[in-house]
């Protein structure tokens, strides 16, 4: 199994950093200065602090499957106080599916790590975390 299919995808990972999810993780997309031809590119790296900042421009967490699972609370409640339910988490032949037992909102992929990432997304732009 590559890596990539193990963490979020970059688009997310940049989703994630923006909403103010702290930035630590085994996995890190960096945009990464080609020794080749110098362009910049984005790739998984495991420690973006042993690159210079000439051969690095940027770089956000690619938190892997168990580190998406560790931020996605338990449970949630709304901004009454009442229980949305806890965290769910199912294989289906359309990819997993990851939610709350009373949220309408249910996350499907195929990459668990984007689903969990897309859930926190949603719970942050809702106010629910």
């Amino acid at each position: 199994m590559k890596i990539e299919d193990q963490v979020v995808n970059l688009d997310l990972a940049k989703q994630l950093k923006e909403l103010g999810f702290e930035q630590e993780s085994l996995f890190w997309w960096a945009n990464m200065k080609s020794f080749w031809d110098g362009s910049f590119n984005w790739h998984i790296i495991q420690n973006p602090f042993n690159y210079s900042r000439e051969k690095l421009t940027d770089y956000v967490s690619a938190y892997t499957v168990a580190e998406v699972l560790a931020i996605l609370p338990a449970s949630v409640w709304d901004k009454n106080k009442e229980s949305i339910g806890c965290l769910e988490i199912s294989k289906t032949d359309s990819g997993f599916v990851v939610g709350y037992a009373n949220l309408d909102e249910m996350i499907i992929d195929e990459n668990l790590a984007n689903a969990g990432s897309k859930l926190l997304i949603y719970l942050k732009q809702n106010n629910l975390i």
